[in-house]
Parts: C-alpha cells; sequence; structure tokens
C-alpha cells in the first residue's frame, strides 16, 4: 500500500474512506481515530511535518463526536449494549474502580487528612459517584476539605453529572468536605494550566481511548503526584488496528439479514481461522475499499492475535451490528462513529509505562477482565497503575 504524508493527500484519504461508508447505518468517522501506531497499515506516514497537524486533526475528529450527546445517543448505545449482551459493563467498571480506589483513599485521608482526584471524560459522573457511593458504605470520610474535577466535553452531560452527585452528596457525611469541579474538555488541553502533581487519584472510565495519540497518559502522569494512582477501566481490542479487520465488519454491516454469515464471519474473528467462503453482497463501496487497502487479502486479518484479543474483537463487532440494527429500525444513522482508538490490554500496559506509570507484580493480578464468563476476553477491563 501506498503511504501519503501530504496534508493534502491525508485529508483526501480521510474523505475516501467516509465516501466508502456513506451507506452504512454506522458511519467510520475520521480515519485519524484510530491509533496513532496503526497510520501506516491505513496508509497514512506520520512525519516531522506533518506530526502537529495529525495530532490536533485527531483531537478534532474525537471532541466532534461527544461535544452534542444527549439522551437520544445515550439510549441507543444503552439499547445496542443490550443487544450486544454488554450492557452491565460499564456499571461494573465504575464498581470495580470504586472497590480499587478505596483502599488508596483511606491512606491519603491517614497520611494528609484528604485528597484530590481528577476523573477524565466523566460523562454523568458515574465513576466520580461509583467512587463517592464506595466511601459512603465504607464511612471514609476526609478529614479536610477534597476536591473532584469532572472533565468532560459534552456541557449536557456535566450539567447532569453536577445534579447526579450533588444528590448524593447532600445530607451525607461528604457535603462538607467534597467539592465537586468541572471542566468541558477531555483531552490534554483540559491539563494545559494545572500545575504539576496537583493531584493524588486519577480516575478513567471508557474515556482513556478516546485519543488516537497517548499524549494525555503523559499529562495524566504530570498532574498526578510522585505517589499518585490511576484507576482505570476501558474496552480493549485491536479491531481499528488494521483496515483488514474493518474489512469484515463492513462485510456485516452490508448483509445485516444473512444470519450464516454472520456466524462465520464471528466465528472467524474468534478464531483467526477459516475465513467464510459463503456467497454474499459484497457492496462497490466495500469492494473498493478492499481494493485499496487489503491487496494482501483479509484471510489473515485476525491471525497473530491471542485467543482473548480475538474474543475481545467479537465483543466489539457485537456491538457495532447491534448499533447498526438499532439505527435501522430508527430509520436514522448512527450519531457515533465505528472507527476507534481502542487498544489491545498489552498496548495498553506498554503505553502506561512508556508514560511513567509503573505496575507492582501484585498489582498485575488486578487486570480484571470482567467479561471472561461471556467469552469474551479482554473487551472489557479495570487496571491500577502507580506514579512512580
Amino acid at each position: 500500500m501506498e503511504l501519503v504524508s501530504r496534508i493534502g493527500e491525508i485529508e483526501r484519504l480521510e474523505r475516501f474512506v467516509r465516501d466508502l461508508t456513506a451507506w452504512s447505518p454506522v458511519p467510520s468517522g475520521s480515519v485519524l481515530r484510530v491509533p496513532a501506531y496503526s497510520y501506516p497499515s491505513w496508509g497514512i506516514l506520520p512525519t516531522l511535518r506533518n506530526a502537529d497537524w495529525l495530532y490536533a486533526k485527531s483531537c478534532n475528529a474525537w471532541m466532534s463526536e461527544w461535544q452534542e450527546t444527549g439522551p437520544a445517543l445515550n439510549m441507543l448505545v444503552n439499547e445496542a449494549s443490550k443487544d450486544a449482551g454488554i450492557s452491565e459493563l460499564n456499571t461494573l467498571m465504575n464498581e470495580k474502580i470504586g472497590e480499587l480506589a478505596l483502599p488508596e483513599i483511606r491512606k491519603l485521608i491517614d497520611w494528609q487528612g484528604g485528597f484530590d482526584a481528577v476523573d477524565l471524560g466523566a460523562g454523568t459522573g458515574a465513576t466520580t459517584i461509583a467512587v463517592l457511593s464506595a466511601m459512603l458504605r465504607h464511612g471514609v470520610v476526609p478529614k479536610r476539605e477534597s476536591m473532584f474535577l469532572l472533565v468532560e466535553p459534552s456541557a449536557s452531560r456535566l450539567a447532569e453529572a453536577i445534579v447526579s452527585t450533588g444528590k448524593l452528596l447532600a445530607g451525607s457525611a461528604l457535603e462538607a468536605p467534597i467539592t465537586i469541579m468541572t471542566d468541558t474538555k477531555t483531552d490534554v488541553r483540559a491539563f494545559a494550566g494545572l500545575p504539576n502533581g496537583m493531584f493524588d487519584i486519577a480516575l478513567a472510565n471508557a474515556a482513556l481511548h478516546h485519543h488516537s495519540f497517548n499524549n494525555h497518559l503523559s499529562a495524566l502522569h504530570r498532574v498526578l503526584t510522585p505517589s499518585g494512582a490511576l484507576f482505570a477501566g476501558d474496552w480493549h481490542n485491536s479491531m481499528w488496528e488494521r483496515p483488514s479487520r474493518v474489512y469484515w465488519l463492513l462485510i456485516l454491516l452490508a448483509n445485516p439479514d444473512d444470519r450464516q454469515l454472520k456466524n462465520d464471519v464471528l466465528r472467524f474473528m474468534g478464531s483467526g481461522k477459516n475465513p467464510p467462503h459463503t456467497d454474499w453482497i459484497e457492496r462497490p463501496e466495500v469492494m473498493e475499499f478492499r481494493r485499496r487497502f487489503l491487496r494482501d487479502g483479509a484471510e489473515g486479518a485476525f491471525a497473530g492475535l491471542s485467543e482473548e484479543e480475538r474474543k475481545a474483537n467479537v465483543g466489539m463487532a457485537k456491538f457495532w451490528l447491534a448499533v447498526g440494527r438499532r439505527s435501522r429500525q430508527l430509520g436514522v444513522r448512527s450519531p457515533i462513529y465505528f472507527l476507534e482508538s481502542h487498544e489491545r490490554l498489552s498496548m495498553r500496559v506498554a503505553n502506561l509505562t512508556n508514560a511513567g506509570f509503573t505496575f507492582a507484580t501484585e498489582e498485575r493480578s488486578k487486570y480484571h477482565k470482567l467479561v471472561a464468563s461471556k467469552g469474551l476476553g479482554e473487551l472489557s477491563v479495570v487496571m491500577r497503575a502507580r506514579n512512580h
């Protein structure tokens, strides 16, 4: 595949990908939303000349999706998650984050009387509420004023978070010592004016993947105290690393009523073997996608992945198929895009380590893979990382 590096060429490639999915009930969004390390797989060559533009463009591609979110989007995601059998995972990740963060909060209160926390991509405040609820259940109350900064690009979601946290705190033992603050940003720009070591704890649930580059991990490292800790839950899969994997999702989206094809493709995703050979309708746009990106074919798309990594891809494909089905029923295109920056768990751990975070031996066992019983591998994981 020919790599392009000039900004004009990359913009044309962006338009090419968008146009090829104009028929889909779920739009692709910008190709710059995929993990930056996989840009070459998509035909993009990062250079010193285009690096700043790529970073800014990818940030804007992420921000544009979430700034205007509302009840309709939330309902679509919730219903699609139910259809895909993963509806409880966000709640479970929040509960696990609260459970893991509580011992750290106890230590901070013993050492210094209180703590300051940042919730990155806070949404409607569910993660902060999970931590506060854990504190209330166990009678953990700061001895001095403590603060939660909720960082989120959607003003409507932040407004809901303020109401929800206010109701929880009202009349409780935490009402006096806990202060809730908000910021309508969700990337490193939220930390640009903040001093080093401002926070003792960082929280993030289904938020760290909303960045194609990993600059936000270094930014989190900077604003945490030297002994601070990150408690993060997230989705992990490798669907977006290669166009050859996305091709199979496009095949499914283009043939929504072919149950046999769906079963064959999902089986192939989960095993990496025996790609489907059943006849199916390959739309001209999907054929053009294959010609542009898959010169070596799509048969080896999932080779080289671990079983847990492949199973996670199956779970993610089921979700997007559910989004497509729900969107068709409503007669609208999905307001969320399928190209994302999800990373395999091994990549996330490596990137956190490169940003300065460490994992003690005993903490590695705390990568709680919340969907193991569902056969979805590492799709949903909660972890703890230290800033030292």
